[in-house]
């Protein structure tokens, strides 16, 4: 008998209290409660347990397709949100919304039908919802250990009288990013990086030399629009500006003859970009091919990209994804081609992991409508890393890492041989980076 009782109090008691039914009164209360902090999981595991009580009410469905259209789940949204419009058809926010899911996964018959039915949808997706989406801030890293591989080294070759190179050591940034809904289909982007790298310049002459660490200050701005249209269509425009700043040695001034005295002085050459870019896409069940176009004058060259890329959606929906893109790129007269790949997963509703790959010629390589520019002092010649995406209510905390290959260069005199004059010649080579970051988001 003693046994028994434990029994039931361990483990029959417990799943007999927690088995209690539901009332509209404690759903509607803990509904608003989670809703109003944002705790979308519990939310909608509330919601769902309710349902299968048979208590239903406007509010609940509503709450419930914010909350799974938060965790980016369109398709349990449209579902709630278009039960919403059938108990209340006079809202023209959650009209908006439950258009904009029948866009989002591709029920585009359902969409026009929907227009049709409720006309007022019409309008209601001209200027009306506004607002701040989200705003993240991210922070990260990139460090080598080139620069103290190449102090102390002579670069100069026997004989000869000059030899000068720069020396990655490391660059710290900050960027900042921005995005939200000039209208239900229309959502503006805008962006901000700072970033200081860290290098060691070296400069050899025939009578000195000198190696100095230098650092520099470089920044960027960005502001685009996206513009959704009818059957799936996205469009949208992109515009970033540039400004870096890079310190160097030169030699002003020889005197001879011996003893010769080379005066060193400093300098800092300053460069101005601007970038434009334009994007179509079309959003369908399992596919949504891309074409993104680039254009950008980076140190006085004219850089034409053209991204033509395609995410996939296997399960139908964004639980898991794939992108897969190749570009062909033409600068100063040149043509060479990039390749991307990420695959993504959600684990659960608060976790999810994003895997990258990215290889080709990447000097000043555009993505994202140029919110994201590789145009570092040397140029990437492949990068490999995971992101991993935890929420927490209205938070998404994204840790990061990537492997990174870089192409590096210095430049030296050659020694005299003979008859034969000495030429300046360029001394490839190439070297490891390791980026990490982490990023805050905060959805509103």
């Amino acid at each position: 008998m003693d046994m028994r009782r434990l029994i039931f109090f361990l483990f029959i008691w417990p799943v007999l209290i927690n088995a209690q039914p539901l009332t509209y009164t404690s759903v509607e209360v803990k509904s608003l409660e989670y809703y109003n902090d944002f705790e979308y999981k519990k939310l909608t595991k509330l919601g769902e347990e309710a349902l299968d009580q048979k208590i239903d009410f406007y509010d609940l469905r509503v709450r419930m397709g914010i909350a799974y259209y938060k965790m980016n789940k369109f398709e349990p949204a449209t579902i709630h949100f278009m039960k919403a419009v059938e108990m209340n058809p006079s809202e023209p926010d959650i009209l908006s919304y439950a258009y904009n899911c029948l866009l989002i996964t591709a029920q585009f018959n359902r969409a026009n039908a929907f227009l049709i039915q409720y006309p007022t949808t019409s309008a209601s997706i001209k200027p009306k919802s506004t607002g701040l989406g989200s705003v993240e801030i991210e922070t990260g890293l990139i460090n080598t250990n080139l620069a103290s591989s190449y102090s102390g080294e002579i670069l100069r070759e026997s004989g000869s009288n000059y030899a000068s190179g720069n020396f990655f050591s490391k660059m710290a940034y900050t960027r900042v990013y921005a995005e939200g809904l000039a209208s239900p289909d229309l959502r503006w982007h805008l962006g901000g990086n700072i970033f200081q790298s860290t290098h060691l310049s070296k400069l050899e002459f025939f009578d000195k030399n000198t190696e100095v660490e230098k650092s520099s200050l470089n920044y960027q701005f960005n502001f685009g629009f996206t513009k959704l249209l009818a059957h799936g269509w996205q469009t949208g425009i992109g515009i970033a500006y540039y400004r870096q700043n890079f310190p160097f040695p030169y030699v002003s001034s020889t005197i001879q003859p011996p003893p010769p005295n080379s005066v060193f002085k400093d300098s800092i050459e300053t460069s101005n970009a601007v970038s434009i870019s334009a994007l179509i896409s079309k959003r369908m069940k399992y596919i949504e091919p891309i074409l993104v176009l680039n254009y950008g004058d980076f140190d006085l060259k004219n850089r034409f990209q053209a991204e033509l890329g395609i995410t996939t959606f296997p399960l139908g929906h964004q639980q898991l994804y794939t992108y897969t893109s190749g570009s062909f790129i033409r600068s100063d007269g040149s043509n060479s081609y990039a390749f991307n790949q990420k695959i993504g997963y959600s684990f659960k509703n608060s976790i999810s992991l994003e895997g990258s790959f990215l290889k080709g010629s990447l000097d000043n390589y555009m993505c994202n409508m140029g919110f994201l520019t590789l145009n570092t002092f040397d140029p990437l010649k492949w990068s490999a890393g995971a992101d991993l995406n935890y929420r927490i209510k209205r938070w998404i905390i994204t840790p990061g890492y990537r492997i990174q290959k870089r192409a590096g260069s210095y430049e030296s005199e050659s020694a005299p041989i003979g008859p034969v004059q000495p030429t300046i010649k360029t001394n490839n080579f190439s070297y490891s980076t390791n980026l990490f970051f982490i990023t805050l988001k905060c959805q509103f």
